[in-house]
């Protein structure tokens, strides 16, 4: 698909919730690479001779987790080969410290004085607790539990910089 400004789109969800499925899709309706969080711990399981179980992906995630934020993200961006201005989907974005990591590096631009406005669902936890997303750019934004405490205080417009991340559920 062409005329589609180079941009960075996260997809975040609890797991089972559909991320892999919507971000394969994507990428292949517009053409775009896809990486993703999960991808990359369970090729670590794999090389390291582990089974693919919840136990051992969460030790691995914790020990990536433990390098920093911003060494994980820079990994899964290197699963895609990634360079800065280049379009990318992102899958299984999951926690705020990688949000803002995937932020700071994908977007080397500066801040801009817009805010992200969209509002969670009425009725939900996140409505409940005054959490508020950036726009989704894929779907309608809702709340995970792992993202219920973010609260973005600005966002970079697409015309203005080659990166917007928003959490999906």
């Amino acid at each position: 698909m062409t005329g589609i400004q180079p941009a960075v789109i996260a997809i975040s969800g609890p797991i089972g919730s559909g991320k892999t499925t919507i971000t394969t899709l994507l990428s292949q309706r517009i053409g775009w690479p896809r990486t993703a969080y999960g991808d990359l711990v369970r090729a670590i399981a794999t090389r390291r001779g582990l089974t693919c179980d919840r136990r051992h992906l969460q030790h691995i995630g914790s020990q990536l987790v433990a390098d920093g934020w911003d060494a994980f993200t820079r990994r899964v961006l290197s699963q895609a080969a990634w360079r800065p201005g280049g379009s990318l989907i992102v899958d299984g974005l999951r926690h705020p410290g990688a949000v803002t990591a995937l932020q700071r590096i994908t977007a080397p631009c500066p801040s801009s004085s817009s805010t992200w406005t969209s509002q969670p669902t009425p009725g939900s936890p996140a409505h409940a607790s005054g959490t508020t997303f950036p726009p989704a750019r894929a779907a309608e934004t809702k709340p995970t539990p792992s993202s219920r405490n973010f609260r973005p205080s600005a966002a970079r417009p697409a015309s203005s910089c080659p990166s917007m991340t928003a959490p999906l559920a």
